[in-house]
């Protein structure tokens, strides 16, 4: 259960948002809009926590755009769909691979801190919620709570990373948000 007055979710997009890609038994993100299908569990939780004034925002990596594997104009159409049908205070996302050793992709907690310090969030007023070890690490890194969406494809090494909370379902998540 989570015990904290929190205002702030930062949500990792695929896997949470939208669905995952599998690619040769490979956990990917979508790489075109045929491939971005907005999760009906997140279409109900998005429904059932907008009457609790929290403020969401999107921190996802996405290193197919440096692999050269998906086009910027489509990470914006992508953004453009999500905005289009929800409300999100920001959204980041990190292009980077991970050879770029950059600041910001998971489990680096460049994001995460950026809104953090732009929005003059305190830590203890924030949680994240991710299906990856990646996402677990960046909110430790940054002092933020954590939930882990438990999947087929993340556990049971996503568990050892120590989340606040392990829930089987976005539904689970709202429960434990009620509890608040």
């Amino acid at each position: 259960m989570l015990n904290s007055n929190f205002k702030h979710i930062f949500l990792d997009r695929d896997g949470i948002i939208n669905s995952v890609v599998m690619r040769e038994d490979v956990v990917g993100s979508p790489r075109n809009l045929q491939e971005f299908e907005i999760r009906d569990d997140f279409v109900e939780f998005y429904n059932q926590i907008s009457e609790k004034n929290l403020t969401l925002y999107v921190v996802s990596n996405q290193p197919d755009i440096r692999r050269g594997l998906m086009q910027e104009d489509t990470l914006i159409e992508m953004s453009n769909v999500l905005l289009s049908r929800f409300q999100f205070a920001e959204i980041l996302y990190c292009r980077h691979d991970n050879s770029d050793c950059c600041a910001c992709r998971k489990p680096k907690p460049g994001m995460l801190i950026e809104l953090l310090h732009k929005f003059g969030i305190e830590p203890e007023d924030a949680l994240m919620v991710g299906d990856s070890p990646k996402d677990i690490e960046a909110a430790h890194a940054a002092n933020v709570k954590s939930v882990l969406l438990k999947t087929q494809y993340n556990m049971p090494y996503a568990e050892a990373k120590q989340p606040t909370l392990i829930v089987n379902s976005l539904s689970e998540l709202f429960r434990s948000l009620e509890q608040i």
